[in-house]
């Protein structure tokens, strides 16, 4: 999950470079998906092993402004859970990694 709200907007490239490097430390064979939330929230990749994928995903997500100004990491959150559920590996361990700088509205989008 990228925090791609105006507050990281100024350091957005360290954003993307700790979602690069936290996918450097896993396997070849371990399933990925990644979710950009603001103001709103959306899967931009959905889970793959594509290593070229994700990276082009990230590097997309954290191009933009198209999310919102806000920071609403509630919603965006139960999202990312649900969607795990749905992964293809059912018996894989799971993790959700949040890079954020740790400022949120508290306002519901």
């Amino acid at each position: 999950m990228l925090d791609v709200s105006r507050s990281v907007r100024p350091i957005i490239h360290e954003v993307r470079d700790g979602a690069l490097n936290a996918l450097q430390r896993l396997k070849p064979e371990d399933e990925v998906a990644v979710m950009a939330f603001g103001t709103a929230y959306q899967l931009v990749q959905d889970f793959t092993k594509d290593r070229g994928a994700r990276l082009a995903k990230i590097q997309s997500a954290t191009a933009n402004e198209k999310l919102g100004s806000g920071t609403f990491l509630g919603s965006a959150l139960e999202s990312a859970a649900t969607h795990m559920q749905k992964a293809p590996t059912p018996a894989a361990g799971r993790v959700i990694i949040i890079v954020t700088d740790n400022i949120a509205d508290h306002a519901r989008p």
